[in-house]
């Protein structure tokens, strides 16, 4: 069965005024290589598929560190990765302070290394929210972190350990809110466990990707971010500029512009749960049902 998947609006893609690669053409099989996550091993799946599709040869390789992910395209281990920006960026510039969709892609774009290029953003963008329940945005009258942080001492939130010292955290949310929890509980992930630390009330509020499943499944309510305290993590093919040509960029740009969060959101539910896909069956239905195969 196909997924049913509808892209968010969003900004158009990126359309360089000059050529980000060096060549015309791909003269070789491209490895693609991810964040060794769902969202990552999905997207990779995606990537390898539409360059398939397209009659460029390309594979899945193992997937790597997600800090390390542009040294792996650098270093040769990989061609191509899909990327958030929000994240690539930290990883190349530890001090940057762009947030924004359209700073964080000019600040990645300056401190890439000749070597490499991030193509065409999509619209989906996995950004971190902090997520309450119905029943915990009610009783402290919260739909935004504004509206938290005089009720903020009261709280127990859940993210992980990175959280409690990232700028982009803890420290964030002091800075930007005035808003201090009251207890901060380090969780492995800021995926399923997350997700029942806060169902089963041991958290008050957790930090999940924008496009984790559980926000609509479960009815939950993320907390907006009028101040841009978490990055824009929009998902953008990493490429080694001196190996992929133009015409893979073209194709990989045709995914950015095809891919919304609905459409990340519908690929992490189908990756997830009992009856859950393979990345590369979940890529495969995507695929088809975007028109990039028959």
């Amino acid at each position: 069965m196909l997924l049913a998947l509808a892209g968010c609006s969003g900004p158009a893609p990126f359309v360089p005024d000059s050529p980000v690669v060096s060549n015309p053409t791909t003269e070789r099989r491209l490895l693609v290589t991810s964040p060794d996550t769902d969202e990552g091993r999905t997207l990779a799946e995606v990537y390898a598929g539409a360059l398939n599709a397209a009659g460029i040869e390309a594979a899945v390789t193992d997937a790597t560190a997600e800090a390390g992910l542009a040294g792996a395209v650098s270093s040769g281990f990989a061609d191509v990765a899909p990327g958030r920006t929000g994240t690539l960026l930290l990883g190349l510039d530890a001090a940057a302070e762009a947030t924004t969709a359209d700073s964080v892609l000019q600040a990645l774009r300056e401190a890439l290394p000749q070597d490499l290029a991030v193509l065409a953003p999509a619209a989906a963008d996995s950004h971190s929210v902090l997520v309450a329940t119905a029943a915990t945005a009610e009783q402290y009258d919260a739909r935004n972190l504004s509206d938290l942080a005089p009720s903020c001492g009261k709280l127990t939130l859940g993210a992980p350990a990175g959280f409690r010292t990232s700028a982009q955290g803890l420290g964030g949310l002091e800075a930007g809110y005035d808003c201090v929890p009251g207890t901060f509980v380090a969780l492995a992930d800021n995926g399923a466990e997350a997700v029942r630390a806060l169902i089963g009330g041991s958290v008050d509020v957790v930090e999940l990707p924008a496009t984790q499943p559980a926000i609509p499944d479960h009815g939950l309510v993320v907390l907006e971010d009028p101040k841009t305290v978490f990055a824009a993590q929009q998902v953008a093919p990493l490429v080694n500029a001196q190996v992929v040509g133009q015409d893979a960029a073209d194709v990989l740009n045709r995914v950015s512009a095809e891919l919304g969060s609905d459409d990340l959101t519908d690929l992490l539910r189908a990756v997830s749960g009992d009856a859950r896909l393979t990345p590369a069956e979940a890529a495969a239905d995507w695929l088809q049902g975007n028109g990039f195969t028959p």
